[in-house]
């Protein structure tokens, strides 16, 4: 299966993220689109509180064909790193990873 990993903040979560998301799905045909907001972004202070994000997530991911939103993050204590939950879900699936990333997260990947 492929799988487009779908990580951030997502305070809120905004048609940006889903554009990304949706144009990663047909592009690459993924089966899935795994929404993933961070208990604690280690580049930017959040202001909602990690479930009102991820309540937020579910919300925009309702009715979109094969996307799925996780708590992975939330479960974690410590700032959630992106390597943290790919590795994570590595070891649950054999999967076929693409990690989406928007143009404000890439500009700060190496950090």
């Amino acid at each position: 299966m492929t799988l487009g990993v779908l990580g951030g903040t997502f305070d809120p979560i905004h048609n940006g993220h889903l554009a990304a998301g949706q144009r990663a799905q047909a592009a690459l045909g993924l089966a899935q689109v795994l929404v993933v907001p961070s208990r604690i972004p280690p580049h930017r202070p959040a202001g909602a509180p990690p479930e009102a994000r991820l309540a937020m997530a579910r919300l925009a991911a309702a009715g979109r064909p094969g996307w799925v939103v996780s708590d992975i993050e939330l479960g974690r204590e410590g700032p959630s790193y992106t390597f943290d939950t790919l590795t994570a879900l590595r070891a649950e699936s054999t999967s076929q990873f693409f990690f989406i990333i928007g143009a404000d997260a890439f500009a700060e990947i190496a950090t």
